[in-house]
């Protein structure tokens, strides 16, 4: 298996840790949805006791199919979608800041080779991204109907308002590199290649940050292909670099909450 992988630029962005603050939003926003809940049953038991209920009743409003888990499972599966958005604005800004990996893979033989498959394994306090342009809109998800105010029938299709919602965040491409935690490392694994002879090609960029000081980190690679039964892999440094970023102002940035703004609304 003859190859060869160089790097053309590219660091570990070194950053606060960020899973504190996002857990931190995510359970205040839980607290704040699941909140509607109590606040049905008070409305519920306000109702029964009110002398006007039945003339109220007849106000066309459809009734909230949800049942309470039914709710919170649209909730979880919300916070897990704002999570995602969370980290890929992270991710964008650390592009924009930092300094992407990119690979260059290489075949200097005379042969044909067929589907060569990349494998790049970082320990796994590295956390991996596929690059994406900065300028890209993050698919922030679409909030759940708030819980049991009841709908008008002209707009009882949305898909909102029954809990069915489009994915909330976006699928790559089948062509990105995969990434996975496995045995304890980030492993990337780039789409297979064929390589003709002298050939080289660009690998995606790859965007990689941790919270873990260091002045590198060392990478292992491993490359095969379906027409070669050998492998081969080498070990690869990559340098950190110190980025101060902070996952509030990230996400004050790119909800386009400025520092004025932010003064009113008081030390939330």
């Amino acid at each position: 298996m003859n190859v060869d992988i160089t790097m053309t630029t590219g660091t570990v962005a070194v950053l606060a840790p960020t899973e504190g603050a996002r857990r931190t939003i995510t359970d205040f926003l839980r607290e704040e949805w699941m909140g509607q809940v109590d606040a049905a049953d008070e409305r519920r038991k306000a109702a029964a006791s009110d002398p006007f209920r039945d003339l109220k009743s007849l106000q066309v409003l459809l009734p909230d199919p949800r049942s309470p888990e039914e709710f919170r499972q649209e909730v979880d599966e919300y916070l897990r979608d704002f999570d995602l958005a969370m980290q890929h604005a992270l991710a964008q800004i650390v592009t924009a800041t930092g300094t992407p990996l990119a690979l260059k893979l290489t075949n200097p033989g005379e042969d044909n080779l067929t589907q060569v498959e990349v494998v790049l394994s970082l320990p796994d306090t590295v956390t991996a991204h596929v690059t994406a342009d900065a300028e890209e809109e993050v698919d922030w998800p679409r909030e759940p109907a708030k819980y049991r105010e009841g709908t008008v029938p002209g707009f009882a299709g949305r898909p909102a308002v029954f809990g069915v919602r489009p994915p909330a965040y976006h699928l790559l491409s089948p062509h990105s590199p995969d990434i996975e935690q496995q045995d304890g490392r980030t492993v990337i694994r780039f789409a297979p290649i064929d390589l003709r002879p002298h050939e080289t090609v660009a690998l995606d960029p790859i965007t990689v940050y941790s919270s873990q000081e260091a002045d590198s980190f060392v990478s292992e690679w491993r490359a095969t292909a379906t027409n070669v039964s050998s492998k081969k892999e080498r070990s690869l440094s990559i340098p950190a670099q110190q980025l101060e970023l902070d996952l509030r102002d990230v996400l004050r940035a790119v909800h386009g909450i400025d520092d004025a703004e932010q003064e009113e609304s008081g030390d939330d």
